[in-house]
């Protein structure tokens, strides 16, 4: 399935064929956001009725929502590779981070354009504590689409 987007959060669901059911998590944050539908109309409306509990939760403790990346990035490489960017970020004139980052966004920019409408990938902001929400659509009740959230704990 393609990713969905809403308020800037990423969606991503894939269909439990031993359970008959569409389960998806939000992928663009350290905080656990998941949803879980019977039809992807209703994984969709449980994936939105997540980042809304998500928010109102992060609301409720005066907490700002998960944006966890600071820009820093611990790559491990082979030996070989690192002298060959410091080589090729020489012959450009710019730093080997800027190389990379630069590598990074060309490659990111395939991603970004399998995103709907409304997604670009949203910007990050600092790690806070992380918190858990959780949505699953109601089974055997008169609004089957409706998403059951219950209170998210927060993970030590």
């Amino acid at each position: 399935m393609n990713p969905w987007t809403y308020k800037g959060y990423i969606g991503l669901a894939a269909v439990d064929t031993e359970q008959d059911v569409i389960r998806g998590r939000v992928i663009n944050i350290r905080d656990t956001v998941t949803f879980e539908g019977d039809t992807v109309q209703e994984a969709k409306r449980a994936f939105q009725e997540s980042v809304d509990d998500y928010l109102e939760f992060c609301a409720s403790l005066g907490e700002t929502p998960d944006k966890p990346f600071s820009g820093k990035l611990l790559v491990r490489i082979q030996p070989s590779l690192h002298r060959d960017l410091m080589v090729a970020a020489q012959l450009e004139g710019v730093s080997v981070n800027k190389l990379v980052g630069l590598a990074l966004k060309k490659a990111t920019a395939r991603a970004r354009s399998t995103l709907n409408a409304e997604g670009a990938m949203p910007r990050a902001a600092a790690p806070k504590p992380s918190v858990t929400a959780a949505a699953k659509p109601a089974k055997n009740s008169q609004n089957p689409g409706k998403a059951k959230t219950r209170k998210p704990a927060t993970k030590v």
